[in-house]
């Protein structure tokens, strides 16, 4: 009896630590992927910025650099949608060393995936946008 008790609470502790070792692997995993969304948009935001000043005085349409200002405003709103889900990982770090309650934790867990997906679908939109003003300007 004594035996199983023991087995019981040391099966206990292994599952536990496997769970905790699960959650932060994802974490971390998670917060690559917002840094690298973060350099991405970013990136993009600051190579356009170069082409702008590279550009502003030559005979480029005003259609296409229209195109690129677009674009810079879809990596723009993937730059930011990537700051607020970084956010809401640093909201839910904090609110785990305070509140034990789940489902906020799960909330903010939902609303870090649908934003940072949100990133990533605007810097995809960014890329497409300044592909499709450069195929213009060099056709």
């Amino acid at each position: 009896m004594k035996n199983e008790q023991g087995i019981e609470k040391n099966n206990a502790h292994i599952s536990n630590e496997l769970a905790v070792e699960v959650y932060r692997i994802g974490y971390e995993s998670g917060l690559q992927v917002v840094k690298m969304l973060f350099l991405s948009n970013g990136g993009a935001v600051i190579a356009l910025l170069a082409l702008f000043g590279n550009v502003w005085n030559k005979s480029i349409p005003s259609e296409i650099l229209m195109i690129f200002a677009d674009s810079m405003l879809y990596f723009c709103v993937g730059l930011t949608l990537a700051i607020v889900t970084t956010a809401f990982a640093y909201i839910n770090n904090i609110l785990q060393g305070f509140i034990s309650n789940i489902k906020i934790s799960v909330t903010l867990l939902i609303c870090m995936c649908l934003f940072g997906l949100s990133s990533a679908v605007f810097l995809i939109l960014g890329i497409f946008k300044s592909y499709s003003a450069m195929s213009i300007y060099f056709s």
